[in-house]
């Protein structure tokens, strides 16, 4: 959230709490799909994903579709493998 870019749009405004979020592409064998948890899930969510998770680890993830976008918002994850 504090990269340069977006701090300048938001005038120079540091975000302090609930800085970090998660953004990740989930495959199947039918297709691949833009999944985020937000800020406010990240600790709780992504935070595990992140320091314990690995390239062709197997997640199980719960979240939904907003406004007809292809993206899904992960509101909870387990770990397959």
């Amino acid at each position: 959230m504090n990269e340069y870019g977006n701090v300048v749009k938001r005038g120079g405004v540091l975000i302090e709490d609930h800085n970090l979020f998660l953004n990740m592409v989930l495959e199947d064998d039918t297709d691949s799909i833009i999944a985020s948890v937000t800020r406010f899930d990240y600790p709780q969510i992504g935070k595990p994903i992140v320091e314990n998770g690995k390239i062709g680890d197997w997640y199980l993830c719960e979240g939904v579709i907003r406004n007809e976008w292809r993206k899904v918002y992960i509101k909870s994850a387990r770990k397959l493998t």
